[in-house]
């Protein structure tokens, strides 16, 4: 989805929920002027941006880029049909879709070295993860440490906490990692 298209998304979203763009900057702690961007198309926000401006309207990345609801007993997700969004830094492909009976995300992930620091995120559940392929990524958690993680390590971190974990080396790290 280029920037255009995902900024009117955004915005039919909110405009369909009846959320002003204020209240919208309020919760998700982002500039008028930086959603009003993002809405327009100019800019194109990054996946941890993105996370805060939709978990401000009450969702999440999963639930805004599902792609269907259809087969609501479906057992097996083949990889044509799984969803992938991406940033200059990072992609994650949902490998099982977020439906009403599914009670977490489960994701695969590529993180490439970042030229800029890394945004911090929080999530509203459980995270854990294992990387499976790559070089050494360094995880932070606010108020507990940092750590450098390499391919057959795993890590998790408790629902609240404050974090970020950023490849380390100029190869790309390859996890898989489960929200609950």
């Amino acid at each position: 989805m280029n920037a255009a298209e995902l900024g009117k998304s955004i915005r039919n979203f909110r405009l369909g929920l009846k959320v002003s763009l204020r209240e919208l900057s309020r919760c998700s702690e982002i500039s008028p002027a930086t959603l009003t961007a993002i809405e327009k198309g100019k800019s194109s926000p990054t996946l941890a941006t993105l996370d805060k401006i939709l978990k401000g309207l009450g969702t999440d990345l999963a639930e805004f880029f599902s792609c269907s609801t259809e087969n609501k007993d479906k057992t097996v997700f083949h990889g044509d049909e799984m969803q992938t969004i991406a940033d200059e830094n990072r992609e994650y492909k949902f490998l099982i879709p977020k439906r009403a009976n599914i009670q977490f995300e489960f994701l695969y992930e590529v993180i490439q070295k970042s030229k800029k620091e890394t945004e911090w995120e929080t999530h509203k559940g459980d995270l854990g993860g294992v990387i499976i392929s790559g070089g050494t990524a360094i995880l932070e958690i606010q108020g507990k440490g940092c750590w450098t993680i390499k391919k057959g390590d795993s890590y998790f971190i408790k629902a609240g906490e404050t974090h970020r974990l950023y490849a380390h080396s100029k190869r790309p790290v390859k996890q898989v990692t489960i929200l609950v």
